[in-house]
């Protein structure tokens, strides 16, 4: 299982980003059934999203987490407001579709760091499945 998650630093920015989660989370379950490696079942990717309120002090990347004994990965995303402000909705779309995409390949190259075996061709062809339903849920 693949999952989308974020934690929004105030109101109007977790209403602008509120979709995002959902819309993945659909396409994922839909499109990314299979076991991609033995030793992990659940992949994770949380959007930290500075706003008015809380503002979580990173940027981009952070934490490529691996638990090989609860059986999943998780990797942060830390969001600030200049990321967001002044953008359209498809420039953040086009945004956040790429911001998934690294964070598969993450997932990937940690696994292989910890050489840990990946079937990487099934999780591609899935993932670009995922890709392409959730570019249409968008609109």
């Amino acid at each position: 299982m693949i999952g989308l998650g974020m934690i929004a630093g105030g109101l109007k920015v977790g209403l602008m980003f509120s979709s995002f989660g959902p819309i993945w989370n659909r396409a994922f379950a839909r499109n990314c059934r299979n076991q991609y490696c033995q030793e992990i079942d659940d992949f994770h990717i949380v959007f930290f999203i500075s706003g008015d309120i809380t503002d979580f002090q990173f940027r981009g990347f952070r934490n490529v987490r691996c638990s090989y004994k609860r059986r999943n990965m998780t990797v942060k995303f830390g969001i600030a407001e200049e990321f967001y402000t002044g953008k359209t909705d498809q420039e953040l779309k086009d945004t956040v579709n790429e911001v998934v995409r690294e964070a598969i390949h993450l997932f990937i190259q940690r696994l292989k760091k910890d050489k840990v075996s990946v079937d990487t061709e099934q999780l591609w062809a899935d993932f670009e499945k995922a890709f392409q339903e959730a570019k249409v849920d968008y609109n």
